[in-house]
């Protein structure tokens, strides 16, 4: 038996479920209803309980705050302008309400604890939702709708402690609409938890049981008597055996769960077969018969025995012996009765997940705090401390050209100081990209917060030029030091200045080839952020159609630029080099009239390179 009962405790334990150190509830068993909670009773503690949250609450701070806000917006005509809403959700019970519920249970279960709420999971899936808001107004996001904007966290608050939230910008029709429908019991805004929790449940269920009963009785008895040394021996033996065997074989499945019932069905096939050659062997097994009794023989009378061969040969048979009487009646009876009870359980205990889908509506918050301020409020926008004011930074038109080969970024930092209040900063980046898809203002916002004189108006800025190849320049150039301004629009303008150059030589194709004039290049040289530039952006041939060029170059505003004309001759290495012209410091527009000259005038020749070299 012990070796078929290891066998078997082993072969079950292979099949039991394993789950984490994690609660676990049952799904069924256990359960109970009180105050209209749902209770489920956990598997490794049968006095330990979860409960169901039945719907999701507003949730309160420790203080006992409600974490709810409804914010209404009205003009200096009372008239609703608009409002928002904000509020945090929670999915427990009340600490007050968890306590009564104690109680109560333990009326029904004496000891029975409340552990918590039973653990809850989002679903899965790409379009599950664990969280979600119902509302007409609020899902109403159209251009003209009644809510202009909703954000929500988006995942149920399923983890102790956790919490959701929703925030959400309302039209004046909106704010309107929800204000009202709050103050009835049946408000236009629900709360949905869609969810599942793991329960245990059996899935599959056998019996095996077995009743065996081994009966043996034997009797014998021998009627001796004995006459003249006559003996007469009767031997009666009834050997009976009476043996009775019953085997149960009960197996119970749960449809529905999706369970492998394969290896259960071979585990409880292979525990009758053993238990049915274990009953019926009788050689081994538990039907063996007990050794029989022998019956009364001949010799088994107590003291009749004859004389022994000393006393018959040296005493002549003589001798003082006891005597026995010769009438004797000697019985033997034995009763053997073995009774064996066989017994196995086998069970296959399985998870499931349950869904929980459960909503809460807010209907009535209104009656029960109308009068706490920090729930419910109307503000007027017509009242100085909500005043915005909005400055707006853009680019130079002249200068926006110039982020394709000159300027890296422009970044822009604004500060407005308040007396009393904390400093409102923002930072603002033109790059190249955003100015070639358009993006040459940018804007930020400041409140007045109750500030009566124009001096709310005021604030101050700074502005950091990065150029190509060239240090950042800050405007204003100390560290601490800022722009002080009160103006809505500010343009930002470089600190170097752009200059539009125009080159025409005066003649025409026909003049280039008189004068053996093969091509007029244009050099330059100028000043960008403290640093020498130059270059030679023009050159005008004898064979182009039109000798007009026009370039660009950006340069300090305190500096004067500079440029000069080389003349190469055509067919030959002659050069005439003209001087070094300044063009007026700040000047945005220039142009340059080029006579032509003759190369049979040697007045101003070099031989620096050929033309082929300067091609």
């Amino acid at each position: 038996m012990k070796p078929l009962i290891v066998a078997l405790a082993v072969l079950c334990a292979a099949v039991v479920v394993a789950r984490d150190a994690d609660a676990l509830v049952h799904y069924d068993e256990g359960r109970r209803t009180v105050m209209g909670i749902t209770l489920l009773r956990d598997v490794d503690e049968p006095d330990q309980y979860y409960y169901i949250p039945p719907f999701p609450s507003v949730s309160t701070k420790p203080d006992g705050t409600l974490e709810f806000l409804c914010l209404g917006f009205v003009d200096a005509k009372s008239n609703m302008s608009g409002g928002i809403l904000h509020f945090l959700c929670e999915f427990k019970l009340p600490d007050e309400a968890v306590k009564e519920l104690q109680k109560a249970l333990e009326k029904e279960v004496p000891g029975a604890k409340i552990a918590g709420a039973v653990p809850l999971m989002e679903p899965k899936g790409e379009d599950a939702s664990s969280f979600e808001v119902i509302s007409a107004v609020l899902s109403d996001t159209a251009e003209d709708g009644f809510t202009r904007k909703v954000i929500s966290s988006g995942h149920a608050p399923l983890t102790p402690g956790s919490k959701a939230a929703v925030a959400a910008v309302l039209s004046p029709q909106g704010a309107t609409l929800l204000w009202e429908t709050l103050k009835e019991p049946t408000a236009d805004i629900s709360i949905a938890i869609h969810a599942y929790y793991e329960a245990a449940v059996t899935g599959y269920h056998a019996k095996v049981s077995a009743d065996v009963s081994t009966v043996y009785e034997h009797f014998s008895s021998v009627l001796n008597v004995q006459k003249g040394h006559k003996k007469r021996q009767l031997r009666n033996i009834v050997d009976e055996l009476v043996r009775k065997s019953v085997i149960k074989v009960e197996v119970t499945e749960r449809a529905g769960l999706d369970i492998d019932t394969k290896s259960m069905e071979g585990i409880t096939a292979l525990v009758t077969t053993k238990l049915v050659e274990l009953m019926f062997d009788a050689e081994t097994g538990l039907s063996k018969v007990p050794e029989k009794e022998v019956a009364v023989e001949h010799g088994q009378i107590p003291g009749r025995q004859k004389a022994s061969w000393f006393t018959r040969t040296f005493l002549g048979g003589s001798g003082d012996q006891q005597y026995i009487t010769d009438n004797q009646y000697v019985m033997k009876s034995r009763q053997d009765i073995q009774t064996t009870q066989f017994y196995i359980d086998l069970s296959r205990r399985t998870t499931i997940r349950v869904p929980v889908h459960t909503a809460g509506n807010m209907g009535g918050i209104y009656q029960s705090f109308k009068d706490d301020d920090k729930v419910f409020h109307v503000v007027n926008l017509d009242d100085p401390s909500f005043e915005m004011r909005e400055v707006y930074f853009m680019v130079d038109n002249e200068y926006t050209t110039a982020f394709q080969d000159t300027i890296n970024f422009v970044a822009v930092s604004f500060r407005k100081q308040y007396p009393e209040s904390h400093d409102v900063t923002e930072q603002l980046m033109f790059t190249a990209q955003g100015i070639d898809q358009g993006k040459t203002s940018q804007s930020v916002r400041y409140p007045r917060l109750g500030i009566t004189d124009s001096s709310w108006l005021d604030y101050e800025y700074r502005v950091n030029w990065s150029v190509r190849d060239r240090p950042t320049v800050t405007i204003p150039a100390g560290k601490d030091q800022w722009l002080k301004a009160k103006d809505s629009t500010i343009a930002l303008v470089p600190p170097f200045t752009k200059l539009t150059v125009g080159v025409e030589v005066d003649g025409t194709q026909d003049d280039f080839v008189a004068n053996n004039v093969y091509y007029a290049r244009v050099e330059m040289r100028w000043s960008l952020v403290d640093k020498p530039r130059s270059a030679h952006p023009a050159i005008l041939r004898w064979n182009e159609g039109e000798p007009r060029k026009e370039f660009i170059i950006y340069y300090d505003r305190d500096t004067s630029p500079e440029y000069r004309i080389i003349w190469q001759e055509k067919g030959g290495s002659r050069k005439i080099s003209e001087s070094w012209h300044k063009i007026s410091a700040g000047s945005n527009e220039y142009e340059i009239f080029l006579p032509l000259p003759t190369f049979e005038q040697e007045a101003t020749e070099t031989t620096e390179a050929s033309a082929t070299e300067e091609e």
